[in-house]
């Protein structure tokens, strides 16, 4: 890599950070006040219980550099955090979890992880956008090829917010009515895995959605919220979804919870490399796949790249 192109990146890396670390307002809609340091999963709840020293490894994308996906050591006060909700909001909203779960067949429980999941899931596609802008609008980008990666990005989040919204006002409605019942929630518990994670990914390949009628095509896509977290000694894994959204979403998914549990774990491999982002794993777990960290990010590349994003992956995480 030329002296140009490590300037360049810095520059990227630079505006990156600076929008990221903005002060926001809360999420909450009307409120005025400054967001906090809002946590997907409590440190104390789920984080901690995989951390050394207060650290865990993350894996995350780093644009525009010749290995974009990787690990980072990085603080516990700081992964699956994202500027959310004030302080107020952050506790009264979500207090039923603020200490993990311990029942994850409580519907309402399921949904306020998935309330946060997506709030998450909407600010960091803003930040994204804001980013992507920023670079566009002061010229640090100037190869075409890449603005024109970032626009078309910019449309692709766009979209995202978009459905996003759609699914979590349905959420929103569905934690105010307890007589609704809008969501599947799958529960299953495994042998322990020194991995967290907590997000969500789409049910629809690019392929399904290249062949959809424009009529589906205005429907939201499937958002998936997976959660995969340490409790004593197992993992449980949760799956959720808008059950009257993709029908096929709830066969494929009742299917996978009933693998074997060997198959199973495969399947959580394949979606962390291919679909997932937010997933954290200890210091133990780093030192056993640190030296296939290029093969990791090249299925990851694969997996945004291509049209069938459920296609299965000769590598496993947990072999």
């Amino acid at each position: 890599m030329t002296t140009d192109e490590l300037k360049i990146i810095a520059q990227i890396d630079k505006e990156r950070i600076k929008i990221f670390k903005k002060n926001r307002k809360c999420f909450q809609p009307y409120c005025k006040k400054n967001a906090i340091d809002s946590h997907v999963l409590q440190k104390n709840g789920f984080i901690s219980k995989i951390s050394q020293n207060s650290h865990v490894y993350e894996y995350i994308y780093f644009p525009f550099r010749e290995l974009p996906f990787g690990f980072k050591k990085t603080g516990i006060n700081d992964v699956f955090t994202f500027k959310g909700f004030c302080s107020y909001h952050d506790n009264y909203l979500f207090k039923e979890i603020e200490n993990g779960i311990s029942d994850f067949s409580d519907y309402k429980k399921n949904l306020l992880f998935a309330y946060r999941i997506l709030a998450q899931e909407i600010v960091k596609k803003r930040l994204i956008i804001e980013w992507y802008f920023s670079l566009i609008s002061k010229n640090i980008t100037k190869n075409k090829n890449q603005k024109a990666f970032l626009n078309q990005s910019i449309s692709g989040q766009q979209l995202g917010i978009k459905d996003s919204f759609i699914t979590l006002k349905k959420v929103i409605n569905n934690i105010k009515n307890p007589t609704l019942r809008d969501f599947n929630f799958h529960t299953r518990y495994i042998n322990y895995l020194d991995i967290c994670a907590s997000g969500l990914y789409s049910f629809e390949t690019t392929q399904e959605q290249i062949t959809m009628t424009d009529e589906v095509y205005e429907m939201p896509l499937t958002d998936i919220f997976v959660n995969i977290l340490p409790i004593k000694d197992k993992t449980v894994v949760s799956f959720g979804y808008w059950n009257t959204n993709n029908l096929e979403c709830n066969i494929y998914i009742k299917d996978k919870f009933s693998l074997p549990e060997n198959e199973f774990i495969k399947f959580l491999s394949d979606i962390l490399i291919a679909q997932m982002e937010n997933w954290i794993i200890s210091f133990p777990f780093y030192d056993k796949i640190k030296n296939d960290e290029e093969i990791l990010s090249k299925l990851t590349r694969e997996g945004l790249r291509t049209s069938n994003e459920r296609f299965s992956i000769e590598y496993n995480l947990f072999k």
